[in-house]
């Protein structure tokens, strides 16, 4: 049981990590460089507050919700970020960053299937997509599911064998 806590823990702290490699790779180029560096550096309070004033303006922008979803999950509001999420994957569907950052949600929620589905939903658009592998080694493992999430692991691996994210999922 220690190990399994120490596992998830670790697995947690690794998608994290995976959100904000996640986040350099996103298609989301219509938000402000000082958005991105608010996530980057995990400023969440100030990034909720400035995707909120930009959405006055412009309250269909996908990507300023899904940095909204993202704030909100990093201050440990999942609902809240899954609610963001929902309506940027309304707005723009084919980005695969997105369904990532709700699968995250998901798993916090715990609904791993409703994770597992947007995490290959986010493959599917981007199949080289580590972060999403390891969002799903992460919801596997969270589901009692050890070799599937090894295998997810081990998938992120063989795209990108210096993705040390992964390997906390192989031990």
């Amino acid at each position: 049981k220690i190990k399994f806590e120490r596992a998830f823990c670790m697995c947690y702290l690794l998608c994290i990590v995976g959100f904000l490699s996640g986040c350099s790779t996103s298609k989301a180029n219509g938000v402000s460089e000082e958005t991105k560096a608010l996530l980057k550096t995990l400023k969440y309070n100030e990034l909720v507050l400035l995707c909120e004033q930009n959405l006055k303006s412009d309250p269909n922008n996908p990507e300023y919700l899904a940095y909204l979803g993202a704030g909100h999950a990093g201050l440990k509001d999942y609902k809240l970020a899954e609610d963001a999420l929902e309506k940027a994957i309304t707005l723009d569907d084919k980005n695969a960053w997105y369904y990532n950052k709700r699968a995250e949600a998901y798993a916090e929620l715990g609904e791993y299937e409703k994770g597992l589905s947007d995490a290959n939903k986010a493959l599917e658009l981007d199949p080289k997509y580590t972060a999403a592998m390891t969002t799903k080694a992460k919801l596997y493992l969270a589901s009692g599911r050890t070799k599937e999430s090894l295998d997810s692991a081990r998938q992120a691996l063989a795209i990108d064998k210096n993705f040390w994210q992964a390997t906390e999922y192989l031990v």
